[in-house]
């Protein structure tokens, strides 16, 4: 018994580990894949793949709530405001997955229509769609990322200094949405715009990694619903 006990919680270690370097590791390449002026249009494309490979992964691990949603179809299941979240994140990946691999020019030449404009458009919206619903995801399961990630837990750190440096991170990465103008992008508007080449390439990474915390910040936010237990006994 004890010898079966010690294996299954190896087995959850090996398990909790895999997860923790898969999820380290896509935030990752979130990052860097939309570095595309210091990755190139190869280094973008590799970071791609790689990045589908690992929510790939992500969502293997995650087979049983998977299974859940879907073969237990229930309406309300369905509705709830996470799991639609998650449904449309999925969404926007594959959306952002396939118009890059029918837009590639370096891993897939050999598709006709490699280089078009209209595609590169539709791959931009989808790109920035999938970066906000990621900051989303990140926001409303922040507690799980922070135990797994940072094991202190920010002991003795003040819960008033952490709000305001969220707060703060938040305010820069709304500023790095405006300059980048990513409103524009988002509705199919102006993504016909290429990198600046002149541009730093570490600023416009930690522009891109910044734009997470508004949305990651307000998810986070809402989702602690402090009025749900007003009055409550």
């Amino acid at each position: 018994m004890k010898s079966l006990a010690g294996s299954r919680g190896l087995m959850s270690l090996k398990s909790n580990f895999m997860r923790t370097a898969i999820d380290i590791s896509m935030l990752a390449a979130c990052g860097l894949v939309m570095a595309y002026t210091w990755t190139g249009n190869l280094g973008h494309e590799v970071i791609g793949v790689l990045l589908g490979v690992l929510v790939f992964a992500h969502g293997a691990l995650s087979f049983t709530w998977l299974k859940n949603v879907v073969c237990r179809v229930n309406i309300h299941r369905i509705l709830r405001v996470r799991n639609l979240l998650n449904a449309i994140l999925v969404l926007v990946f594959l959306g952002s997955l396939i118009t890059g691999i029918l837009h590639s020019q370096s891993l897939f030449p050999f598709w006709p229509w490699n280089g078009n404009l209209l595609l590169r458009q539709w791959h931009v919206a989808f790109s920035y769609w999938f970066l906000i619903f990621v900051a989303i995801h990140v926001g409303l399961h922040w507690n799980d990322i922070a135990h797994k990630l940072l094991p202190w837990n920010f002991a003795g750190f003040p819960m008033v200094a952490s709000w305001i440096l969220a707060l703060m991170l938040s305010v820069l990465g709304a500023w790095s949405l405006i300059v980048h103008e990513i409103h524009y992008k988002l509705i199919l508007y102006y993504a016909f715009s290429f990198p600046d080449e002149g541009a730093s390439a570490i600023k416009n990474l930690c522009d891109h990694v910044l734009m997470l915390f508004p949305f990651a910040f307000i998810a986070y936010s809402l989702d602690r619903k402090p009025w749900k237990y007003h009055g409550k006994k």
